[in-house]
């Protein structure tokens, strides 16, 4: 996918810069990858304290919730998220009502940069991401 092009050198490069060994080179990119696998895994799976510390499936899921104010959990540690304010992982329900885009004729398909900016904006309560762009940002029919 293209946003792999534009997100994976960074932390990359990062690792680079601070001189590994080939083995903690190698020890990092698996650590990622199965990271990166079981965040995204479409299984029931709980993990208790572990989602406290590292972006679990059970809490990325709610990454995915089309209701914006869910939509939150950007980090690969959660610590990131608890810091800033953006963890979350309801006690009363185990998944978001509905994962995706909420509202896909307003999500800005092809503008990079607007996608980006889209968990800053603010949207009423019950507003999904996509809805809070209003109808200008509508693609065409």
């Amino acid at each position: 996918m293209w946003w792999c092009v534009v997100s994976f050198p960074w932390p990359l490069a990062a690792l680079l810069l601070a001189g590994p060994s080939h083995e903690a080179y190698v020890a990092a990119v698996t650590i990622g990858s199965v990271l990166a696998t079981v965040t995204h895994l479409n299984i029931d799976l709980r993990h208790g304290w572990l989602n406290y510390i590292i972006g679990t499936n059970e809490v990325h899921r709610w990454h995915h919730s089309s209701v914006y104010t869910e939509a939150r959990n950007f980090g690969g540690f959660t610590i990131w998220d608890q810091m800033f304010g953006t963890f979350f992982l309801p006690r009363d329900r185990d998944m978001p009502e509905r994962i995706g885009l909420g509202d896909e004729d307003g999500y800005p398909v092809h503008n990079y940069w607007k996608q980006l900016w889209l968990p800053f904006k603010r949207p009423s309560h019950g507003e999904t991401a996509a809805s809070n762009l209003g109808e200008a940002e509508k693609k065409p029919a």
